[in-house]
């Protein structure tokens, strides 16, 4: 409830400074979508309590003591990259807390794609790592075991019409936020595009919803538009027995102060293997954005080079 924050902090500071660390409160503006203007007054509209820990080798921690999972290593999104009011006898100051590492937010993938006649079989891999486990940690202490694989299935698979699904997920009733590894298996009816050529795989595995933000946001925005958290995507997909030509025509290096996507594509042996690797380096875009030179350019390039793209070849008899 209200206030707990507060409470929860001066018990920590209290143990904490016993424990060899110098501890201080500290106030900040909590939410997921913030956006820091340097050229503004900074605001002292603070509305969460938290605690700066700093050990004796001077390493800092920003501690969240009322959030539903604890994680020390890194550091929550919803208080990163702003400043934090830290309450101290001797020099109560402004400090910026640092922003998420793009390294320890993270999703990688790998999936094999192999042909069945009537369906195609989905072997696939996942890792979250930092921040992107937070939100299957503890998810067991809330919610069934058999709900948690129908949302993970539908979520990662992006399907509803699977079956034969065989799952591997470790425990997930501790708080304490680790690297979580996923495994499962699926089938689905034969959803390939037809074509004069063969069989069209789209190319749409790191199409993520902010691109379609991006993609909307014109000068009629007047306002800000959030993409999300920065983060990394490193996917490879492998498809089994595919025959297909001019490979590289499909190979993809954008580079750009929001956002990065490099996509290679090679021939292993009988199959074939996609590697894709996104990051977002920015969370904002402001309406200064859309008179930059390279933004319309770069639109189309999602356009046609994420969404509407596809590999075409025969899965092998």
């Amino acid at each position: 409830g209200y206030g707990d924050c507060k409470e929860c902090s001066s018990i920590v500071c209290a143990r904490r400074s016993r424990n060899g660390y110098k501890v201080n409160p500290a106030f900040v503006v909590r939410g997921s979508i913030y956006q820091d203007n340097e050229n503004l007054l900074p605001s002292l509209n603070f509305n969460h309590a938290i605690l700066l820990a700093v050990s004796k080798n001077g390493h800092k921690y920003w501690l969240d003591t009322t959030n539903f999972v604890s994680m020390a290593r890194d550091i929550f999104p919803d208080i990163s990259a702003r400043n934090a009011l830290v309450i101290d006898h001797k020099n109560s100051r402004l400090e910026k807390i640092p922003a998420v590492s793009i390294e320890r937010s993270k999703i990688i993938e790998k999936k094999i794609i192999s042909d069945h006649d009537s369906f195609l079989k989905f072997d696939s891999n996942y890792s979250l790592i930092g921040i992107k486990a937070i939100g299957l940690t503890g998810m067991e202490l809330t919610t069934s075991k058999k709900a948690i694989e129908e949302m993970i299935l539908k979520y990662f698979s992006g399907e509803i019409n699977f079956f034969d699904e065989k799952l591997h997920i470790p425990d997930l009733t501790s708080r304490i936020v680790r690297d979580i590894d996923l495994k499962f298996t699926y089938k689905i009816g034969k959803n390939l595009l037809k074509t004069n050529l063969g069989s069209g795989f789209p190319l749409t595995s790191i199409n993520a919803q902010w691109m379609q933000i991006f993609l909307n946001y014109s000068h009629e925005n007047i306002n800000s538009a959030f993409l999300s958290e920065p983060y990394t995507y490193e996917n490879v997909i492998i498809l089994k027995d595919f025959e297909a030509d001019n490979l590289s025509s499909l190979e993809l290096d954008i580079n750009n102060k929001w956002f990065s996507i490099k996509r290679e594509l090679k021939k292993l042996g009988k199959d074939v293997e996609i590697k894709e690797t996104l990051i977002l380096k920015e969370s904002f875009i402001t309406p200064f954005d859309y008179n930059h030179k390279d933004f319309q350019e770069i639109q189309n390039n999602i356009k046609e080079n994420i969404l509407n793209s596809a590999i075409i070849g025969v899965f092998a008899d």
